[in-house]
Formats: C-alpha cells, sequence, structure tokens
C-alpha cells in the first residue's frame, strides 16, 4: 500500500498526474507530488483553466468606453467615445488634426460635438 502520490511494487514511481491531461484550453500541466498545477493561457482560468475570463470585468476601457466581450477568449474590443481612440480608448483624438483632416481645397475642418468632422468650403467655392 502506497502513500499518495507514489506507486509500484515498492512504492519507488511518483505518479505523474500531469499524465490524464487535466489542463484544459492548451494550459500547461506541471506535475507535483500527489497533485498537479495549470498554468493557464491568455482568456482562461480556473483550477483546470476551464472558465473563460470576462476581460471587461476588469475594466479595460478607458474615457467612458464601452468593453465588448470578445468569442475569442483573450480578447475584447472598446468603443471609444468621441474624441478618444485606441485599443483601450486611452488616446485622446481630434479629427481635424494634421494626420487626419479630411478636408481639401482650403476648406476649414470643423469638429463637430460627435467627434466627427465637416468642412467648411471658402465663400465662393
Amino acid at each position: 500500500m502506497c502513500h499518495p502520490g507514489w506507486e509500484g511494487k515498492y512504492c519507488q514511481q511518483e505518479i505523474d498526474e500531469c499524465l490524464s491531461l487535466p489542463c484544459k484550453n492548451n494550459a500547461t500541466c506541471t506535475d507535483l507530488l500527489d497533485d498537479y498545477k495549470c498554468l493557464c493561457s491568455p482568456g482562461w482560468t480556473g483550477v483546470d483553466c476551464a472558465q473563460d475570463v470576462n476581460e471587461c470585468d476588469s475594466g479595460p476601457c478607458l474615457n467612458g468606453a464601452q468593453c465588448i466581450q470578445s468569442d475569442i477568449p483573450g480578447e475584447f474590443f472598446c468603443t471609444c467615445p468621441p474624441f478618444f481612440t485606441g485599443l483601450s480608448c486611452d488616446l485622446p483624438y481630434d479629427p481635424c488634426d494634421s494626420l487626419h483632416n479630411p478636408c481639401l481645397h482650403n476648406s476649414t475642418c470643423l469638429t463637430q460635438s460627435n467627434g466627427t468632422a465637416s468642412c467648411r468650403c471658402p465663400a465662393g467655392e
């Protein structure tokens, strides 16, 4: 009769609990004495890495942006409010700055309250 975690004729062989593949979703299993530990892939949690993490629970979207949980584990999307951009809506955005200005032919760019731009043509054109 062997102590827990051991097997063999003389109880000389430590049981590899990872052989039963207890870790789910491409997690890495580490064998311990009479136990195992799973290192979960991004987007997964729990003892066996079987629970999908809701990335929106951590509040990753900034400046009042709405977080949308992706169907792909480990991913989320932010819907940015006007005047913000970036993956987490952390970057200021001006639709009329020199990088984004859509207005041509000497027209004037006007930033709208909803974060979009409109163009005012020069008089007579």
